[in-house]
């Protein structure tokens, strides 16, 4: 289960590490890859270990090829996954398409979501939060129903 969050740089090429505790979690399978893909609706990208991801796409493949929700799912959020190798060092490359898409650029943050990890830019998630802040009366919604 992936929790925490942690700050780290991308530096210009694309390299970053990943901390070696969030590297322990998804190298659980054996593998030495990483899915990286980009958020639907939100300026981050989405990092899955390679199990994890092979059964998220079980389950979006056994849904109705025709309901446009799926098509939709599956242009934003499968379509542009891409397979990420560790180094011997923990590094991954994230390729200049995703970057863009987050706007990585120096300052960058891994946010642990449970099944997977978010990479946002430093700023960007700080003001997210900032303005999500009127949201956390939902919290009172979610404590109504027992979470």
């Amino acid at each position: 289960m992936f929790s925490g969050i942690y700050e780290h740089t991308i530096d210009e090429k694309g390299r970053i590490s990943l901390p070696a505790r969030l590297r322990e979690l998804c190298q659980q399978d054996g593998s030495e890859s990483v899915i990286i893909t980009t958020h639907y609706s939100d300026p981050c990208l989405q990092l899955y270990p390679l199990s994890t991801w092979q059964k998220l796409l079980t389950k979006i493949s056994e849904k109705p090829q025709f309901d446009k929700r799926i098509t939709l799912l599956k242009r934003f959020f499968v379509a542009p996954a891409m397979e990420c190798s560790l180094d011997s060092h923990g590094r991954l490359i994230i390729p200049m398409t995703h970057r863009a898409h987050a706007s990585l650029e120096k300052e960058v943050l891994w946010v642990g979501m449970i099944d997977n990890l978010e990479l946002w830019n430093k700023a960007a998630y700080e003001s997210w939060r900032t303005a999500q802040r009127d949201a956390l009366e939902l919290l009172d919604d979610l404590t109504a129903l027992g979470l």
